[in-house]
């Protein structure tokens, strides 16, 4: 059968980024700099040969996958595959944003709904969707093969999530040709290692600037912007409904009730936690805790985080207001009050995604100068200041 063919490929594949990594691993070993980079390399290469080793056992048959074996095991890998690679780009460029994200992401996976097919979808889309987040920091290196990198993990990304799209379609997910971006992602590590001098200069020295406003190529910048912006947006708002129910659930637990189910897909409706308690509860308390809960992470994201993080408490903030209509109906709000909160909560997310557009339009230095520039600017500047005013001193020492 076809699909067997593509678990050896698919092993292989993942054989292959293992000894990428392993063999990072030894290098970095050597260099007192990288080593915990290294370290992050060979837990990485560990995760790869396991399942590597297990697409090559469904192969020769000496174990039968079950689908939903497949389909979990899968959706864990991704959870542990992208959680590295978020430590990684941590390690280099220390963006403690990264780490927000992280939480945010570990809350969204282990809330995911328990239906086999849909926890491999939302997991995964939502793991490939942050490795392309965390790619972005590669853009800013001053290394052309860094860059490259950079565009390696997009295409990475890109190319699992138009799979994940053809499983959702009816397509099995063992079928999918999943070592033709297995293949890619191997690239994006032979280039780390290729660069691994580089990599070990990067650990050392601040963040680098980006030259000059005038070497950007505009199409690349707005596809960019719009990858980044259309992630972060669909990862904010997976991210705050699962907040949004864990409140629900945590507070039911407090009461004690037998039974608390966070659904957050379900094709008959929409995201709701289902509850059974034979003892006492105050139902308004449970409600509320569903609206709180993300309020509270969005205000300890602007107090502890910086522009990026408090970015992300907005799109929190505006979410969180917008999917609880019901529960302010619930608790005997107003369908006047309903609909302010509701126009409150598209206000507060449309201003965070105008924030977080101008601060990526910023970094990038799209229609903003350049600390660099900006201060070769000022040098030229105070040069020719100086020179007019010697110019005049002379004039009137003629005079």
């Amino acid at each position: 059968m076809t699909f067997y063919w593509n678990w050896f490929l698919n092993g292989f594949s993942l054989i292959v980024i293992a000894i990428i990594c392993f063999y990072s691993f030894f290098v970095c070993r050597k260099k007192i700099k990288c080593s915990n980079i290294g370290k992050i390399f060979g837990i990485n290469g560990l995760i790869f040969f396991v399942y590597g080793i297990l697409n090559f056992l469904w192969f020769f048959e000496k174990i039968k996958p079950i689908e939903s074996d497949f389909i979990l095991i899968g959706s864990m890998f991704n959870i542990m595959k992208a959680s590295f690679f978020i430590i990684l780009i941590y390690n280099l460029f220390r963006d403690k944003n990264l780490l927000y994200i992280l939480f945010l992401f570990l809350i969204t996976a282990l809330a995911t709904p328990g239906d086999a097919i849909m926890f491999f979808l939302i997991v995964s889309i939502v793991s490939y969707c942050i490795i392309a987040i965390s790619s972005f920091d590669l853009f800013i290196i001053n290394n052309k093969n860094i860059k490259k990198a950079g565009i390696l993990v997009l295409t990475y990304s890109i190319t699992s999530i138009m799979l994940l799209i053809f499983i959702f379609s009816g397509r099995s997910p063992s079928s999918m040709i999943w070592f033709v971006p297995n293949f890619v992602y191997a690239l994006v590590f032979i280039i780390f290692l290729s660069n691994i001098n580089k990599i070990e200069e990067q650990i050392d020295r601040p963040l680098p600037k980006v030259k000059s406003k005038k070497k950007i190529f505009w199409p690349l910048l707005f596809l960019k912007f719009m990858i980044f912006v259309i992630a972060i947006i669909s990862f904010m708002l997976l991210s705050t409904v699962v907040i949004h129910e864990l409140g629900h659930s945590f507070a039911a637990q407090y009461y004690g009730c037998e039974k608390t189910k966070a659904v957050i897909y379900d094709t008959a409706s929409q995201p709701h936690t289902e509850i059974v308690c034979e003892g006492y509860y105050n139902d308004k308390i449970i409600t509320l805790s569903g609206i709180l809960l993300p309020i509270i992470v969005g205000m300890i994201f602007i107090f502890s985080g910086g522009s990026f993080t408090t970015n992300l408490a907005y799109l929190i903030f505006g979410f969180s207001l917008i999917i609880a209509s019901k529960d302010f109906e619930m608790i005997g709000m107003s369908r006047s009050w309903i609909f302010i909160m509701t126009v409150l909560g598209a206000f507060i997310l449309v201003y965070g995604i105008s924030r977080l557009s101008i601060d990526y339009v910023k970094q990038k230095g799209s229609l903003f100068e350049s600390e660099e520039y900006k201060l070769e600017k000022s040098i030229c500047k105070d040069c020719n200041e100086r020179i007019k005013k010697i110019d005049t001193d002379k004039k009137t020492k003629i005079k």
